[in-house]
């Protein structure tokens, strides 16, 4: 036997040789992580609600926003505004989960990973789209992006096809897309604290 076809046969895999994924994840597993992401962003919305009033009153006290900011918050100003910040505000969320960490807390919890085509991490460009396009995906409580899942071998949804990007099972992840958990925990720290920025931001806004 050629000892050349010997060593290169012995040779470890490479993380660049490694295969692309060929199985997405279900529908429902990714829904149940979809609803757990949701349940927390509404959890992390309250928590920036107490934050938004804490500013308001300091610059309430500093005199930088007119008396009366109480009630121009309850009134509640643009309704297009405020869904425009709550967009704003999920979109930032995942698309930093998504980008940096590969999953947000939902797809941490129930083993799933967000990997390109071939494998790699997603990059910030693709999570973005995949992140927009959820909206069409939900469409009709998610029929839509369940309807494209059907007709995709990979399981991908719209935004999936569209951004070149497969949720898989986290032992399905090629090494390249996996992170340490102190790059994890990061990640959501600091998607976290921007998300809640903006939906103050957009508090403070309604009650200039």
């Amino acid at each position: 036997m050629n000892t050349e076809t010997v060593a290169t046969s012995a040779a470890p895999m490479h993380e660049a040789d490694l295969p692309p994924p060929t199985q997405g994840a279900g529908f429902w597993i990714r829904a149940g992580a979809r609803t757990l992401d949701t349940v927390l962003l509404m959890g992390l919305g309250l928590f920036s609600g107490f934050g938004g009033a804490l500013v308001l009153a300091v610059l309430s006290a500093m005199g930088v926003i007119a008396d009366g900011w109480v009630a121009r918050v309850e009134a509640g100003g643009s309704v297009f505004v405020a869904i425009g910040f709550s967009v704003l505000a999920t979109m930032t969320f995942h698309v930093l989960c998504e980008a940096l960490a590969g999953a947000t807390p939902g797809k941490l919890a129930f083993g799933l990973r967000v990997v390109d085509v071939n494998g790699g991490p997603a990059p910030l460009g693709a999570a973005l789209i995949r992140s927009v396009a959820a909206y069409v995906d939900l469409l009709f409580f998610g029929l839509v992006g369940w309807n494209a899942m059907q007709d995709s071998a990979l399981r991908q949804r719209y935004g999936d096809q569209w951004a070149k990007t497969v949720v898989v099972s986290k032992h399905d992840a090629s090494l390249r897309a996996r992170r340490t958990t102190g790059t994890i925990i990061a990640v959501l720290t600091i998607a976290a604290v921007a998300s809640s920025m903006v939906q103050i931001a957009s508090i403070v806004l309604t009650a200039w």
